[in-house]
């Protein structure tokens, strides 16, 4: 089997954006798999990138949603006989040696994921990141999908990306499996992903955070912007994911970030009626959903 290759979830994509995404990572692997998820512009897509040899398009008649998508990339990964798949936004940026430092971590066969620092261009210049002082590597709780290598014969024992959540909650459902059954998720700290989460403004709001190592800091809050169809499945996938895990996690513990995270919104997001109407509807979905408790393998 080879190493790894590339899989990308594409919705509407802006081209331009989508070319440096590609063009940061297709030098480092030698398949690229992209999953469209009925893409208005994917004449323009095709056009790019059809009939190239190192790609791999499936073209999905409706919006599949994130989960899906993930599912299909590392089914088509598989196929192709690869031990690793590298997951990546539309819109990310990778580091220039991002895939052959990661190859270094994955001889050790209890390591299932392996993650990049992600610089939100939002609140951290890559300057700036640059500047930090990070150890090599570090062991973390979770990992967002976008930069994230996972081993597929892993995948294919935890189980795969959970796809009625469709989007959001994803990376964290799947890394909780992952924790749950004892295998590692490392950050390599000295490769990056450039990430702008939503179109995030600063507010005078400041609020405790935990990173994926578990370390707390204070950190401000930021308006996302988020559509209003996002923050309704942020809110009902975080209550999901709380009553599922709740044999390994306090369910109240979840709850309580949950509500701690979309407190603020209505006061700080715009349309702020609507808004309040899909949190209000993400919490009652969320709790009406009809959820399976994980057991451990």
């Amino acid at each position: 089997m080879s190493y790894c290759c590339a899989g990308i979830v594409l919705y509407n994509p802006e081209m331009n954006r989508l070319r440096e995404n590609i063009d940061s990572i297709k030098g480092q692997v030698d398949k690229i798999i992209l999953i469209d998820n009925n893409s208005t512009n994917i004449k323009e897509i095709l056009h790019e990138y059809e009939g190239e040899d190192n790609f791999n398009i499936i073209k999905n008649s409706d919006n599949k949603g994130i989960a899906t998508a993930l599912n299909q990339i590392c089914y088509k990964a598989l196929e192709l006989e690869y031990e690793w798949v590298l997951l990546l936004d539309q819109d990310s940026i990778s580091s220039s040696t991002m895939v052959y430092s990661y190859e270094k971590y994955t001889h050790n066969q209890s390591t299932a994921l392996i993650s990049p620092y992600i610089v939100d261009i939002n609140k951290l210049k890559l300057d700036d990141y640059l500047l930090l002082d990070l150890p090599e590597s570090t062991i973390v709780e979770w990992a967002i999908t976008s930069g994230s290598l996972i081993r597929l014969s892993t995948w294919r024992k935890v189980g795969k990306f959970y796809e009625d959540m469709f989007i959001d909650v994803v990376d964290l459902d799947y890394s909780m499996r992952l924790k749950i059954n004892g295998y590692k998720q490392i950050r390599v700290n000295y490769e990056y992903l450039l990430q702008e989460v939503g179109q995030a403004e600063k507010t005078f709001i400041f609020r405790p955070h935990k990173d994926n190592s578990g370390k707390w800091t204070l950190k401000r809050y930021y308006r996302t912007n988020h559509s209003l169809i996002r923050q309704y499945y942020m809110t009902r996938n975080h209550i999901i994911f709380a009553r599922k895990y709740s044999n390994y996690k306090p369910t109240i513990k979840h709850l309580l970030f949950t509500f701690a995270m979309i407190f603020p919104k209505p006061f700080i997001e715009k349309n702020k009626f609507k808004l309040t109407m899909n949190l209000l509807k993400g919490i009652c979905d969320g709790y009406i959903f009809n959820v399976k408790k994980y057991k451990k393998l």
